[in-house]
């Protein structure tokens, strides 16, 4: 197995399919192309320290959004990294993924980026992550996402951010998971989903129940804090 891994990395460099940085791991590798499935490279920098709590944060790449939300994102990263907690995120060097890395990478913090390989052109990626896992698709890149993560955040973002909190959330709800799930409700960005949640249970579409699956924190301290004291394991109920 290792020798047939080995060719197949081998084989990927002289084909410009695996990115290497300065060292390359066997078992990174063997996590990403058979702990989840289909076709996958890593990257390991084992120059860095230890790794311990891993929490996923989803966010925004766009470059256009306002300072205050870039700014909260660095701090978070920044509280992340002092807590000795690793980032997991979707590799993106823009937006809110680009703030929360920057935020990690100036308190010298780990991180872990994972993306599907057509985002890989220039001026997309953050090839400075401790460790860097290409997928194949999108699907492939949640899965290795949740997988990894031992909580999650969501900042301020779009279409993805959302799709990616209540993939969790409905995870949480079938009692799936009971990894802890926080909503980083900056500038009130979300109150708009609290008020649809909300009425989704007035009207008996959802339990009352939905509030303890996840926890909304007005600033990145409380979100740190709350997944560190180990809050987030709220039971999880059926539909």
């Amino acid at each position: 197995m290792a020798d047939a891994v080995c060719l197949d990395i081998q084989s990927r460099r002289e084909q410009g399919l695996c990115v290497d940085r300065p060292f390359f791991t066997l078992c990174s590798y063997l996590i990403a192309s058979i702990g989840i499935g289909g076709t996958m490279t890593a990257w390991y920098d084992e120059t860095r320290g230890g790794m311990n709590m891993r929490v996923c944060v989803y966010g925004a790449s766009s470059s256009r959004i306002a300072p205050l939300y870039k700014e909260a994102g660095r701090e978070l990263g920044i509280l992340m990294a002092d807590a000795d907690m690793t980032l997991i995120f979707g590799g993106g060097q823009t937006g809110m993924m680009g703030a929360v890395l920057e935020g990690v990478q100036s308190a010298g913090g780990d991180s872990i980026g994972v993306s599907p390989r057509f985002f890989d052109v220039d001026g997309i990626l953050a090839k400075s992550c401790t460790e860097f896992y290409f997928t194949d698709t999108m699907r492939q890149r949640k899965q290795m996402m949740e997988e990894l993560a031992d909580a999650f955040i969501m900042t301020p973002g779009s279409i993805g951010t959302y799709e990616e909190f209540f993939e969790i959330l409905t995870l949480k709800q079938l009692k799936q998971t009971d990894k802890p799930l926080v909503v980083l409700n900056t500038n009130g960005f979300f109150d708009p989903m609290i008020q649809m949640l909300t009425n989704a249970v007035e009207q008996d579409f959802l339990g009352d129940y939905i509030w303890e699956l996840f926890e909304i924190c007005d600033t990145p301290r409380k979100a740190v804090d709350w997944i560190g004291q180990g809050s987030g394991k709220a039971e999880t109920r059926a539909l």
